[in-house]
């Protein structure tokens, strides 16, 4: 029965089963993610979305559905490489029930309808900017005092939090950008294939074969009877990669 689901590095959704034992469940996670160990980032009282430790060591390429998530569920940072959900529990891995299995696909089916190269709404912003203030507040020497703190603020202006947050969102849109260019080249392409395909079947339609004579009746039409080029004519077998 499957009991977690895996984020590829494309983010595409795949759902799994792990094994009911937890060193079998251990190799299978490393697996999955291709890791030798494995970190964890709790999203709720009942998911834990699991990683790569040495994930960032290596430039593994961003996973913007399984980033989306973290930022869903209010957690700083994003994702490299591929990322499995399963259950949470304080004795390490658990595995998701029935039910959920269907509220993690039901969350990423929504994340996923996100259109690259479109503007994120706005929603949650004010929440980021007060994880990134605890964050920098956190990465203060102790003897900084809150009062400090915010009178520092307030001398320049612009909070270190919204540029910070200006920088991540300017980098997050010019991947999508990318991602949005990628993805209409990839369509012209299909576009291209296409309408060679429909040239070839318009050609193949020219030079087909004749019942009665058995010749081709493209080829032989203008001085029928007199002149006949037997089936397949070289036109088709050009076609069909065989000499003229």
């Amino acid at each position: 029965m499957t009991n977690a689901v895996l984020i590829t590095n494309d983010s595409h959704v795949v759902p799994l089963t792990l094994p009911a034992a937890p060193d079998d469940r251990l190799t299978v996670m490393n697996a999955v993610l291709g890791s030798h160990g494995v970190e964890a980032a709790d999203l709720t009282d009942h998911w834990t979305m699991w990683v790569d430790e040495s994930s960032a060591m290596y430039r593994r390429p961003v996973n913007a559905l399984a980033s989306a998530v973290l930022d869903r569920y209010g957690v700083p940072g994003g994702i490299c490489g591929p990322a499995l959900i399963t259950g949470r529990s304080r004795k390490g891995t658990c595995p998701l029930d029935a039910d959920g299995v269907a509220a993690v696909l039901g969350v990423l089916g929504e994340l996923s309808t996100v259109e690259w190269g479109k503007p994120v709404p706005a929603g949650g912003s004010d929440q980021r900017r007060q994880r990134y203030d605890e964050a920098v507040e956190k990465a203060l020497p102790r003897e900084v005092q809150a009062e400090e703190w915010a009178a520092f603020r307030g001398t320049i202006g612009l909070g270190i939090s919204d540029t910070v947050m200006a920088v991540a969102e300017a980098e997050t849109a010019e991947l999508r950008a990318c991602l949005a260019r990628q993805a209409t080249s990839i369509r012209e392409l299909a576009q291209t294939v296409r309408d060679a395909e429909a040239a070839l079947d318009r050609v193949r339609a020219l030079h087909v074969r004749n019942q009665n004579t058995g010749d081709c009746e493209h080829c032989s039409e203008r001085d029928y009877p007199n002149y006949a080029v037997p089936w397949p004519c070289p036109t088709i077998r050009a076609l069909d990669g065989s000499q003229p």
